[in-house]
C-alpha cells in the first residue's frame, strides 16, 4: 500500500509539473482555451481546486485570459467568446471564489443567449462563425450549408401567441415552489427580448431591427416598462404588462408576435430554474412520445449537431438500429432516399418512425468512409423503461433489458 501511495504520489507531481510547464507554453504560443483546459488539469492535481489560484504566474494567466476574452466580445467573435467564458468560469467553480464565479456565470449567460438567438434567427451567419472558429482551432468541419436551415425558425415559433405566454407565466408563477411572483419572470422575459433586439446580429432577418429609431423607441419602451414592474410597491398585472410590450412592438419594431411571445416566455423561465421550460407546440410530438416510454421506430437516440446535421448519439443495446448495424457518431443524412438537409430532430424522427414491421432505408455518412452507407432497418415497438434495476444482466430476444434486482438478497434490499 506504501508503495502505490508513494507511486501515485510521484506520478501525480510529476503530471502537475508536466502540465504546468504546457500551460504557459499554451499562453505563450497564444492559445488560450487549452491553456485553460490545462489549468483545469493543474487544479485536479493540487491538493485543492483553489491552490494553484494564488500562485502569482497563474493569476496574471487568468487577468490575460479575461482581457484576450473582452477583446473578442468586443470584436464580435461570439463563439470564442463562449467557450473562453465557459472555461474560465469552470477554473473558479467550487474554489470558494464565487463572487468571480458569478460574474463570469452572468457574463457567460448573455453571450450564450446571443449565440442560441444567432443560431435559430440567422442559421447562415451561425454556421459561418463556427465554420471559421473550428478552422481556428484546426478542427475538421463541414463547410456546407444548407439554405432550408435559414427559415426553419418559422417552424419552431408556430402557433405561440400571447395568451399561451401568459397561460404559461401565470402558472410559473402560481405553481413554481421557487416563485417570487411576477416581476422577477416579467424582468426575465425582458432581459430575453431585449437581446433579441439586437441589431447587429437579427437585422437581416427581421429588417425592421435596422431603422434606428424604432429600435431605440423601443428600447425606451422596455425601459419603461421594466421601471413600472420593479417600482416599490407596484401592484404587477401580467395581462396589462404584456400588452403594453405588444404595444410598444407593434409601435416600434413589429417583431412577429410567435417570435416575441416565445423568447419572452422562454426568458420569464429562466428566472424559476434550469430544468423549468415551456413545451411549445413544436416540441410537443417528440414531449409526448419521451412521456409514454413505448413508441414504434429503430431504436437510435439522435441530436442536431451545431450544423444543423442529424448525428446518432447511440444505437439502443439490443434494438433494431443496434443490430441492423447503425453506429454511434454516424450522421444520418438520408431516410428513404430523402435529404435530411434542413430537418430537425423532431423532423427525423416523424420520418424515421413508423408502423411495426415496416423498413426504413437509413443513408448514414461515416467517418472513414467516402461513400455513403445504406442501412435497412425494421422499425419495432421501443420501449424505454422508466425504472432499472440494480444491475443489467443482458437484453432478451425480444430486445427487452433484463434487470436484477436485488442489492441484497439476503437483506431483502432492492433497487
Amino acid at each position: 500500500w506504501r508503495a502505490h501511495e508513494t507511486g501515485d504520489q510521484q506520478s501525480t507531481e510529476a503530471r502537475l509539473a508536466e502540465a504546468r510547464s504546457e500551460m504557459f507554453a499554451e499562453a505563450e504560443a497564444g492559445d488560450l482555451l487549452e491553456s485553460l483546459r490545462l489549468l483545469m488539469e493543474v487544479q485536479t492535481l493540487s491538493p485543492t481546486l483553489a491552490t494553484p489560484l494564488s500562485d502569482p504566474e497563474i493569476k496574471q494567466l487568468l487577468a490575460d485570459a479575461e482581457t484576450q476574452i473582452n477583446q473578442w466580445h468586443e470584436e464580435g467573435k461570439l463563439l470564442a467568446t463562449q467557450h473562453g467564458l465557459l472555461r474560465l468560469r469552470a477554473v473558479y467553480e467550487d474554489t470558494g471564489h464565487h463572487e468571480e464565479w458569478q460574474r463570469l456565470s452572468d457574463s457567460f449567460d448573455e453571450v450564450a443567449n446571443r449565440v442560441r438567438m444567432l443560431r435559430r434567427y440567422r442559421f447562415d451567419d451561425y454556421h459561418k462563425r463556427f465554420v471559421e472558429f473550428s478552422q481556428s482551432r484546426d478542427q475538421e468541419v463541414n463547410e456546407q450549408y444548407n439554405p432550408q436551415l435559414r427559415t426553419r425558425w418559422k417552424q419552431m415559433v408556430r402557433d405561440v401567441d400571447i395568451e399561451t405566454a401568459a397561460r404559461a407565466i401565470r402558472i410559473a408563477c402560481e405553481e413554481h415552489i421557487g416563485s417570487e411572483g411576477y416581476g422577477p419572470l416579467l424582468s426575465g422575459g425582458i432581459e430575453a427580448i431585449r437581446a433579441l433586439s439586437d441589431a447587429t446580429l437579427l437585422a437581416e432577418t427581421f429588417e425592421s431591427l435596422g431603422d434606428a429609431d424604432q429600435l431605440a423607441a423601443w428600447n425606451a419602451a422596455l425601459d419603461a416598462t421594466e421601471a413600472a414592474i420593479e417600482l416599490p410597491g407596484a401592484e404587477i398585472s401580467l395581462p396589462r404588462t404584456l400588452q403594453r410590450i405588444a404595444q410598444a412592438n407593434r409601435d416600434t419594431i413589429e417583431l412577429p408576435d410567435s417570435v416575441l411571445w416565445r423568447e419572452f416566455t422562454d426568458g420569464a423561465m429562466t428566472e424559476l430554474d434550469r430544468f423549468t421550460q415551456v413545451i411549445w407546440p413544436y416540441d410537443f410530438e417528440s414531449f409526448q412520445r419521451t412521456m409514454r416510454g413505448r413508441f414504434v421506430g429503430v431504436g437510435v437516440q439522435i441530436q442536431e449537431t451545431d450544423l444543423g446535421e442529424i448525428k446518432v448519439v447511440t444505437p439502443l443495446e439490443g434494438k433494431p438500429a443496434f443490430y441492423a448495424g447503425v453506429r454511434a457518431d454516424d450522421i444520418i443524412a438520408t431516410v428513404d432516399g430523402d435529404s435530411t438537409a434542413g430537418w430537425t430532430v423532431q423532423d427525423a424522427v416523424r420520418h424515421i418512425t413508423g408502423p411495426e414491421d415496416t423498413q426504413v432505408m437509413l443513408g448514414v455518412r461515416r467517418e472513414g468512409v467516402d461513400e455513403l452507407i445504406d442501412i435497412p432497418v425494421i422499425r419495432a415497438v421501443i420501449r424505454m423503461p422508466t425504472v432499472k434495476g440494480w444491475e443489467k444482466q443482458g437484453v432478451d430476444d425480444l430486445g427487452r433489458e433484463d434487470w436484477h434486482w436485488m442489492i441484497d438478497d439476503d437483506e431483502g434490499i432492492g433497487y
